[in-house]
């Protein structure tokens, strides 16, 4: 047997090598085969999490709220406030927030109050409330809610103005005006999230407004965006009208976000129905065989009022183009869609149509009390949010005006000082003969009291009884109820226990 050569026995060992290190891939791709099966295995237990052809186009990143929201913020406001501008339903959508939830506006309950007066001269002044000097308090409570349904969020400044006379002074800001090139303020070091600045714990610090808008028509010209230099207000001074939806979210979302595309769809498929209704009224007629002159146009024109005239000639032919549209599928599809659209932004199919044709009662009433509870937290998010700290700084200011009516407020602890309850529009009665009757049983019950209704109502006990001792209401109702034999109920009723216990005194 002859020796092999060096060349042959390294030959040999590489052989042994690829085939080594084929059998080790082979390996790999088996454990790699084995550990997708498992993945799979694991992502299929839900149906939402599985991965195949079927779900290959759905991308769906893991983020958090600032990093899904800001960076395409700008893009959503603009096309929500376009949509708002330009399209009908849209702005049916805010018109319909802006009347339930604020309506005739968010109003204390501060009656017999020493610095009662004094507010509400101050809330109805434009002069003294804006400082643009266009809005009184309900307008800038209008503007909040228009701004929180359009782009998510609103920005009030309380500026507390004048030395020796100091007087509250309001400032509202777009959240276009915010500073989104800043991303770390030099002084104190914080991060700075979309020109909110954050402590650590994502608390806001301070608010980084331009002083006028970046796009208006002077600021489109110059300076740029980028040369502007904004400033910087401390959080305590802003008031912040948004609903954050996640945790750590700095920045508030438009709520038609989710339905945008689908306004906007509903707004091309009506302009492409008008296109084709008017290709199909432009029809006219086809004359083949016309005699031409030298110029190519027939001899003998015909004109006919608001239709086109073809003229063939005897080599040409025409197949003219009958355009199709759904018919009487139109409205269905349209119905639909808004009610789509209603689902998404969270109230009835009724208030953004404004169709109460073809509503039963009982869909009616339960789609009222759908859109109040849906309007109501609303309200509560713009007393806590705005109203409560514009009242609480007029109420400091005010008493620094007048520190003989008002001692008892500085040397009491301000948080031992009574919350201010506020009270919005209410809501009028479906059918006022059976829901007067349900009210004044629940209150002979025990179930409800006065004060309670007359919230709901948008008012208040203190104030009807006033209008009634001024008017003779009351008188009136006592006669009213004289004269068909019923007597008008008493305005404390008794409680349960209270009947319980007559009942059983009667029986022994």
């Amino acid at each position: 047997m002859a020796r092999r050569t060096p060349e042959q026995m390294a030959d040999v060992a590489e052989a042994r090598v690829r085939r080594e290190k084929a059998r080790l891939e082979l390996e790999s791709l088996k454990l790699r085969r084995e550990a997708t099966g498992v993945r799979r295995k694991l992502l299929s237990v839900h149906r939402a999490a599985e991965r195949n052809r079927f779900t290959n186009d759905w991308t769906a990143p893991s983020t958090s709220a600032d990093s899904a929201i800001l960076p395409d913020l700008i893009r959503i406001n603009a096309r929500a406030r376009q949509l708002v501008r330009d399209d009908s339903y849209a702005k049916s959508i805010v018109r319909s927030f802006r009347r339930n939830v604020i309506g005739t506006g968010i109003t204390p309950s501060i009656d017999g109050k020493s610095y009662e007066k004094a507010w509400r001269k101050w809330a109805r002044s434009k002069r003294a409330v804006d400082r643009e000097q266009r809005r009184t308090f309900i307008q800038v409570q209008r503007w909040a809610m228009d701004e929180l349904v359009t782009v998510g969020e609103g920005f009030v400044v309380r500026w507390i103005m004048g030395g020796g006379s100091p007087r509250l002074v309001l400032q509202c800001f777009e959240s276009e005006q915010l500073d989104r090139y800043k991303l770390q303020e030099r002084t104190t070091g914080n991060e700075v999230r979309g020109g909110i600045e954050v402590d650590t714990h994502g608390a806001p610090v301070a608010y980084h407004f331009y002083r006028r808008h970046p796009h208006e028509i002077r600021g489109m010209a110059r300076p740029s965006p980028l040369m502007l230099e904004s400033m910087r207000i401390p959080a305590d001074m802003v008031c912040h009208i948004y609903d954050p939806e996640r945790v750590r979210q700095s920045r508030g979302l438009s709520r038609l976000a989710c339905v945008m595309r689908r306004i906007r769809d509903l707004s091309e498929y009506d302009a492409t129905q008008l296109r084709v209704a008017r290709a199909e009224a432009s029809i006219g007629m086809m004359i083949k065989g016309t005699a031409m002159d030298e110029a190519g146009d027939p001899e003998n024109p015909i004109e006919l009022d608001g239709l086109s005239v073809a003229y063939l000639t005897d080599e040409e032919e025409m197949k003219p183009f009958i355009p199709s549209r759904p018919g009487r599928e139109y409205e269905p599809f349209i119905r639909t869609q808004l009610r789509a659209i209603a689902a998404g932004v969270g109230i009835s199919y009724e208030q953004i149509a404004r169709d109460l044709g073809k509503t039963t009662y009982s869909g009616g009433r339960q789609g009222s009390i759908d859109d109040h509870r849906e309007y109501e937290p609303l309200q509560q998010l713009i007393a806590s949010d705005l109203c409560d700290p514009v009242f609480d700084d007029f109420v400091f200011v005010w008493s620094l005006q007048n520190p003989e009516q008002s001692a008892d407020f500085f040397l009491r602890d301000q948080e031992d000082l009574e919350p201010t309850s506020w009270q919005g529009q209410g809501w009028e009665w479906v059918d006022p003969e059976s829901q007067g009757a349900a009210v004044e049983r629940k209150m002979r019950l025990g179930l409800t009291s006065r004060t309670r209704e007359a919230n709901s109502l948008g008012t208040s006990v203190t104030e009807l009884d006033r209008e009634r001792s001024e008017d003779g209401t009351l008188e009136i109702v006592r006669s009213l109820g004289k004269a068909d034999g019923r007597e008008a109920p008493a305005p404390d009723s008794p409680t349960t226990t209270e009947i319980h216990e007559l009942e059983v005194a009667g029986a022994n």
